[in-house]
């Protein structure tokens, strides 16, 4: 659904889809890495142990050439409305300043909860991927590697010296504290998690179309009263 109507990351300038066999989903064919996708839930919070699966896809990520042309690294799950307009509206709205910190050094990344990075939306400047991609076996043979992927990555991120900049008004998620009512989209983030079916991601896009600002072009503004 989300490729057939160009929401989600296929709004987004360049994108991708990984999984581990070869399919055809209604013209999308993803990348297949033939890499083992099975892990288990554990600890406290049972929570996915998935930082090794995710190892093996930020490799492929960081050494493809398309990478280069993109100012933006997202990363985002199948259940995550991503709203690329939104964000794109983040971004530039954050100013000059910000974007040449993205560019310099080792990059930025967004922490998008107060309890830590959420791994359905991850959002790194590509300068941030590329140190990453340089000096990632530092954080793979980490004998304290978190077997969470958000986890292991924000943790790795900030060890290479990337910029973490903590916004949590992106992200709309249920395991961030959101408040009663936040699955009717209607608030202004960028990112709402997670919505199970078709109609309810569908609903969620609608919504949150709906309440958008009226845009008022400046030869409108001059024609008012």
């Amino acid at each position: 659904m989300q490729y057939d109507t160009s929401t989600s990351i296929f709004a987004c300038d360049e994108w991708a889809v990984y999984t581990n066999k070869d399919m055809k989903l209604h013209g999308l064919v993803p990348t297949n890495l033939d890499i083992e996708l099975d892990c288990k839930k554990e600890g406290v919070f049972h929570t996915f142990s998935n930082t090794p699966i995710f190892i093996n896809i930020w490799k492929v990520v960081v050494a493809e050439p398309r990478m280069q042309n993109m100012d933006w690294i997202v990363k985002a799950d199948p259940d995550a409305v991503l709203l690329p307009w939104r964000l794109r509206r983040f971004l530039l709205g954050r100013g000059a300043d910000f974007l040449e910190q993205a560019r310099n050094n080792a990059g930025i990344f967004i922490n998008n909860c107060k309890y830590g990075l959420h791994g359905p939306f991850e959002l790194l400047s590509r300068r941030a991927m590329e140190v990453y991609g340089m000096y990632k076996a530092a954080c793979e043979n980490d004998p304290k590697r978190p077997p969470q992927e958000d986890v292991y990555l924000q943790k790795c991120l900030k060890t290479l010296g990337v910029q973490q900049i903590d916004d949590f008004g992106l992200l709309m998620e249920d395991h961030c504290d959101p408040p009663p009512g936040w699955q009717t989209c209607e608030t202004d983030h960028a990112v709402f998690h997670p919505f199970k079916t078709r109609e309810t991601y569908q609903q969620c896009i609608w919504n949150a179309e709906d309440n958008e600002p009226d845009l008022i072009t400046a030869d409108e503004v001059v024609a008012q009263p």
